[in-house]
């Protein structure tokens, strides 16, 4: 059996994230992935002003190819056509990228910082004598264990009388599409929202559906993506549940989940990557300042996340507004004052309303086309 310090469960940015902060603070860190980078990953290839401020951080030598894209196009699906409402013109790009290269280019980085990798199919962790055992092809100990293994990461964990649970999911249909457009566009529906974005070479398409009607709403992405260029992929994304997440992080000392495995996605647009990048970086800085007391470790690492908490207790509000009277509520966002508010959204964490608006008053207001088109 092979001893570490920690051990990482996932190779993501969370995982990656976790791994690197350990690793230059002198831990010994195995960081564990099952399927060597070459995972098909349509989606989550959008860097939000807020990530690329984290990346720039955390790896600040990192060059990684993207498409820069500072146009936004808001619409509304109704049936198979897309009505468009508005573009905007924003001052920082949002950068879009190819996940399975991003993600690889993303590894041989943090391994400059030291961190050790492996490739393992992970088929449970237990506990034995105050060690975390993760069993895979080989076997590995570890005092501290992360988990970042995506949605469905709580299942590994078999610890005797505590049940972790897994976070409430979303759907996403997802393909490869052609389209001319430099932009990214997003047509909002009643039951969630479709996306188009450039990235180097193709373009990522998708739908997202809240609530899971695996039929009706497989029927209804079919729809709305037309005839893409490969098949349509299903993919689950995590719901945002704090009462949910927080018990999974104070079930057990010593082991903490972040990333998607602790349901830490933006409910209303969905990012993800800043929300992995900053808890696994906590979840790193909590062993750091605790390694000798376990005990206090998980406490602490809830406490560093606290404001990106509230945020994503924020987004899911802001998700129930705005869809409780949509389509109403998308004419809305075309309004100056809103449109810095959501820019101010996308840009930091926000751990209130009041706090966003405030912040937004400091952002410069967005180039703004207003006009209305129908396209089948």
């Amino acid at each position: 059996m092979k001893h570490h310090d920690v051990i990482v469960v996932g190779g993501g940015p969370a995982g990656i994230a976790a791994s690197k902060v350990l690793s230059t603070a002198g831990l010994d860190v195995m960081l564990l992935d099952n399927a060597s980078f070459h995972k098909d990953k349509c989606y989550g290839s959008i860097l939000s002003p807020r990530s690329i401020k984290i990346f720039n951080k955390l790896f600040p030598d990192f060059y990684y190819p993207k498409k820069k894209v500072n146009i936004f196009e808001l619409g509304q699906i109704q049936s198979r056509s897309y009505k468009t409402f508005f573009r905007i013109k924003i001052k920082n790009y949002i950068h879009s990228v190819n996940r399975v290269n991003f993600d690889m280019l993303l590894l041989k980085e943090a391994e400059k910082y030291g961190v050790k990798y492996s490739t393992d199919y992970i088929k449970s962790i237990t506990v034995e004598n105050n060690l975390f055992i993760v069993e895979g092809n080989d076997k590995y100990s570890a005092e501290y264990l992360i988990v970042a293994s995506g949605v469905f990461g709580p299942k590994l964990l078999k610890i005797p009388d505590i049940e972790f649970e897994v976070p409430r999911f979303s759907t996403i249909y997802h393909t490869a599409k052609t389209t001319e457009d430099n932009l990214i566009k997003i047509g909002f529906f009643s039951e969630g929202y479709f996306w188009n974005l450039p990235q180097i070479q193709e373009f990522s398409a998708g739908v997202r559906f809240f609530e899971n009607k695996k039929v009706n709403n497989l029927h209804k992405a079919e729809e709305i993506l037309g005839n893409p260029d490969e098949g349509i992929k299903e993919t689950q994304v995590p719901l945002f549940e704090a009462d949910k997440s927080f018990k999974n992080n104070n079930s057990f000392d010593g082991c903490l989940f972040v990333g998607n495995s602790a349901g830490f996605v933006d409910n209303w647009t969905g990012e993800g990557i800043s929300f992995a990048l900053k808890s696994g970086m906590e979840a790193a800085s909590a062993i750091i300042k605790h390694y000798t007391r376990p005990a206090r470790v998980n406490d602490q690492y809830l406490y560093n996340i606290r404001k990106m908490a509230k945020h994503l207790i924020l987004a899911e509000s802001f998700r129930k507004t705005f869809y409780k009277n949509f389509p109403a509520n998308l004419n809305l966002l075309s309004e100056k004052r809103l449109l810095k508010m959501i820019i101010s959204y996308i840009s930091s964490f926000s751990k209130s309303a009041n706090h966003l608006f405030l912040k937004s008053l400091f952002v410069k207001t967005p180039e703004l086309i207003s006009y209305v088109q129908d396209t089948e």
